[in-house]
């Protein structure tokens, strides 16, 4: 306050930038990317082994699980 009584105004305190990237971030990423590919894997090998369609559900569940991981990837991408 000022000797006339007049309130003065503080200048804003600069904030810290939070970091970026923290260390959880990379395994996240790898936990995104991985988890679906390993997904169609282990689905495709169970359908593939309850139908008797020996390669065909796990080739199927690979590229599903690989267009999942690039789905993953853009929507992160995006979020950057």
């Amino acid at each position: 306050m000022t000797s006339s009584g007049e309130i003065e105004q503080v200048p804003d305190i600069p904030k810290k930038e939070a970091p970026k990237k923290k260390p959880s971030y990379v395994a996240d990423i790898g936990f995104y990317l991985l988890t679906p590919i390993l997904a169609g894997v282990f689905l495709g090998l169970l359908a593939d082994k309850w139908l008797r369609t020996k390669p065909v559900l796990t080739l199927a569940g690979i590229g599903l699980g690989t267009i999942a991981c690039f789905y993953n990837l853009i929507r992160i991408l995006k979020d950057e």
